[in-house]
């Protein structure tokens, strides 16, 4: 019993130290990242959120244009039936 208690010890000292040297180096690598500037991070936002705005609005007006399609086909066949 004594034993495993021994053997123990050295495993979670070891398991703290590799958690310190693992935040330690990840530190150290987004120290090397090459961040974007202000000014181009704002105007690159700009760009997805008014390629955002155009799709959305696209979609909008497919979507018109096939409920009235249907609608129209629907009075259609219901003047031709009906």
């Amino acid at each position: 019993m004594i034993t495993s208690i021994e053997t123990d010890t050295p495993k979670k000292a070891r398991k703290k130290m590799n958690v310190f040297s693992y935040i330690s180096g990840f530190k150290g690598e987004v120290r090397k990242i090459s961040w974007t500037e202000r000014k181009e991070l704002w105007k690159l936002t700009r760009i997805v959120l008014l390629s955002m705005f155009v799709f959305g609005f696209s979609v909008y007006l497919v979507d018109i244009l096939f409920r009235e399609a249907l609608l129209g086909v629907m009075n259609l066949l219901g003047k031709i039936f009906g």
